[in-house]
């Protein structure tokens, strides 16, 4: 007895049978219900057009070489990061592990990075930081104009930060970072009553005029 399902061009079938899981990406042949070498007694639907293929059993499924052909594999080491772009836009970023990608999605574009660098700097970078998953992977501080920021990892001294964005990976030491004010600042010291040897007494008020120049007092 045979169950007919249809699966969209744009869609590709995840079967199982008797212990057995297999992947289906040909329509012609999933949407018969002839799959390929059993009787399938659960078959999960996914949309090819959403470019990330997850699923529990991933490493099995990769096992299937038509399912290879089907997807761009993504591995990244424990040190490594990646950016995915779709039609020339941003659609995920990526921490370690195995990740699958549909071809039939659009045209994908990866870029990969090393967390050992440290600092990330993009072209796009305020695209980047923007979206919510930049939270799970960097960290960022905006200097504003007139300030400097010192940066710390571990507790170091290991830069001083400029005006502008700067966003730096997750995961690689603790960071910290302490704004210093470059502006000139003033400063008016309320009226003090002082005393002369001869027992004059006057008031002096006082109004200092400062600004930071080394902020790391050397």
């Amino acid at each position: 007895m045979f169950k007919t399902i249809h699966i969209k061009s744009t869609s590709a079938a995840c079967c199982s049978a008797r212990g057995t899981l297999s992947a289906c990406s040909d329509p012609a042949l999933c949407g018969s219900g002839m799959l390929p070498g059993f009787a399938a007694q659960r078959i999960e639907v996914v949309n090819t057009l959403e470019a990330r293929f997850q699923h529990a059993l991933l490493d099995v499924l990769l096992l299937d070489p038509a399912l290879q052909d089907e997807l761009l594999i993504v591995d990244l080491a424990d040190n490594e990061r990646a950016i995915v772009w779709k039609d020339d836009r941003l659609a995920y970023l990526l921490g370690a592990g195995r990740h699958a990608l549909w071809l039939a999605s659009g045209k994908l574009r990866v870029e990969r990075f090393s967390t050992s660098e440290f600092r990330f700097e993009h072209a796009r970078l305020a695209v980047i930081s923007s979206t919510a998953d930049a939270t799970k992977f960097l960290d960022g501080v905006q200097v504003n104009s007139g300030e400097e920021v010192l940066l710390f990892r571990d507790g170091i001294l290991i830069g001083r930060l400029s005006e502008g964005l700067h966003v730096f990976w997750k995961g690689t030491g603790k960071v910290a970072w302490k704004a210093v004010d470059r502006r000139e600042t003033t400063l008016d010291v309320a009226g003090q009553e002082i005393m002369t040897p001869t027992r004059l007494r006057f008031a002096l008020n006082l109004i200092v005029t400062y600004q930071v120049t080394d902020r790391c007092g050397r």
